[in-house]
């Protein structure tokens, strides 16, 4: 059983990494330099540093280390993919997003969590990108992924609020 960091660890751990990179340094060789110090870069440490850089609005150097975690030899996991994935929807960033989903699901034959696609569809809402949205489903569908009441749901009542009503009725057949 491991223990949670306190919560300075982030800042912390989010300021040291960007001192590394501002030697212009490839992330896959500052996760191989952490061998150095007697940690082996894993997805459990690439994971806190994503959420760390996230935490401190780093969303551009966390994905620099999610595009990196392969070449320091661990590859990128759900909880990778989902912390910057649910950070660009809060940030409304939707195209990123989707598209980080894609690759996610894609590449790394990786299924989303419902929380995961809940908060993409509700980007979708906020930003009204109904047909974005739909589009998204019929994608995972195409995959095989169950997507979930919750996310029929919020792409139904964007269609509903922005008077998209084919659309409506696309989502519910």
């Amino acid at each position: 059983r491991s223990c949670l960091p306190v919560p300075q660890t982030h800042v912390l751990l989010s300021t040291a990494w960007l001192e590394s990179c501002c030697h212009a340094k490839l992330v896959s060789n500052i996760l191989l330099e952490m061998q150095s110090i007697g940690y082996n870069p894993d997805c459990g440490i690439c994971n806190y540093l994503i959420l760390s850089l996230c935490k401190v609005d780093q969303l551009k150097e966390a994905i620099k280390v999610l595009k990196g975690m392969s070449g320091a030899g661990c590859f990128p996991d759900l909880d990778s993919y989902g912390t910057i994935i649910c950070e660009m929807s809060e940030l409304g960033r939707t195209a990123d997003a989707v598209g980080m989903m894609k690759e996610m699901v894609a590449t790394f034959n990786l299924s989303p969590r419902k929380e995961i696609l809940v908060k993409i569809a509700a980007a979708f809402r906020a930003n009204k990108e109904t047909l974005r949205a739909v589009e998204m489903i019929e994608f995972l569908e195409r995959k095989n992924v169950d997507v979930g009441f919750d996310v029929y749901d919020l792409v139904l009542e964007g269609c509903l609020e922005c008077r998209q009503f084919v659309l409506a009725g696309k989502v519910v057949m």
